[in-house]
């Protein structure tokens, strides 16, 4: 995170980062999720869901 704030120039304090990086868990996304991610249309069945759990999770492809 550091290093992507110094990329694009943004300068955080030294005492910031831990509140930072405490909001970008996968947890926090979860329990924010309703202000995160506006859903005008409805489409999301549970926003929660949209931040599963940070691990990708590949399906084998399907014998051809």
């Amino acid at each position: 995170m550091r290093r992507l704030a110094a990329r694009l120039e943004i300068s955080v304090p030294d005492d910031a980062w831990p509140d930072i990086v405490a909001a970008a868990t996968f947890d926090r996304m979860r329990e924010s999720s309703s202000r995160l991610l506006p859903d005008p249309r409805g489409v999301l069945k549970d926003g929660a869901a949209f931040f599963p759990s940070g691990h990708v999770r590949l399906r084998p492809r399907a014998a051809e």
